[in-house]
């Protein structure tokens, strides 16, 4: 393979992964707020929240013991698991499992 062939597949290759990546993360301005909330749900700005969330965020961020219990946990998933419970706050309790579910346990 000359230069000017390694050039062109280069180029091509660059390309090819610029559209690739853009692709695969292009769903990731979709859920911007939720991750955000479920990062940081106790410093998040309600009225930035879906409405079906706004009434258990509040909730939550006047809970001082889950946010000593969410500051000082090692795993924010067993935080979700463990305190974010279907009765208790029904709304979030699904999207805190898909925020869970796209990352993995990495």
């Amino acid at each position: 393979m000359g230069p000017a062939t390694l050039i062109e597949y280069l180029q091509k290759k660059k390309i090819f992964l610029s559209r690739k990546s853009k692709f695969r993360f292009t769903n990731l301005d979709k859920y911007k707020t939720i991750l955000e909330i479920y990062s940081s749900p106790f410093h998040t700005d309600v009225n930035s929240a879906p409405e079906y969330l706004q009434m258990e965020l509040i909730d939550l961020q006047c809970n001082n013991e889950l946010k000593h219990v969410f500051e000082t946990s090692k795993s924010k998933i067993d935080f979700y698991n463990i305190n974010i419970t279907k009765e208790k706050f029904p709304n979030s309790r699904n999207p805190a499992q898909k925020v869970v579910s796209g990352f993995g346990l990495t």
